[in-house]
Order: C-alpha cells, then sequence, then structure tokens
C-alpha cells in the first residue's frame, strides 16, 4: 500500500495564526476538502463544480447577510 499524500492546507492571507479562518486543500482526486482552523478534524468534501458554486456565490454576494461583525 502506498504512502497518503501529506495535505496542503491553505487559508487566507490575512488569517491571524490559523485562528478562526477557513482552510482549503487539494488532494488531487477531484474533490476539495474544508475545514475551519479552529476544528481541524472536521471537514466537508466538495466536487471541484460544487466548490466553484460555491466561490461564485460568495463572489456574488449570496452569502452576504450572514457575516462576522
Amino acid at each position: 500500500m502506498g504512502k497518503m499524500k501529506r495535505l496542503e492546507w491553505q487559508s487566507p492571507k490575512n488569517c491571524i495564526a490559523g485562528i478562526g479562518c477557513v482552510e482549503v486543500a487539494e488532494p488531487g482526486t477531484g474533490v476539495v476538502l474544508v475545514r475551519a482552523s479552529g476544528n481541524k478534524r472536521r471537514r466537508v468534501e466538495m466536487t471541484r463544480e460544487e466548490w466553484g458554486g460555491f466561490i461564485s456565490a460568495v463572489k456574488n454576494g449570496e452569502y452576504d447577510q450572514i457575516v462576522a461583525e
């Protein structure tokens, strides 16, 4: 059995010490993994199409009503 590839998680440039940020990794299997930096055990798996749809919705302001104050 081969070794598992180590995931390279990305977080926003404005993320301070990995607290309260969304992190994303692409393991090369056609999916995108998303997790909260404060809870690294839980993650959501999305297809690349689902991820693209989510990013488009964010850019279009469809989630603007859910903004931390």
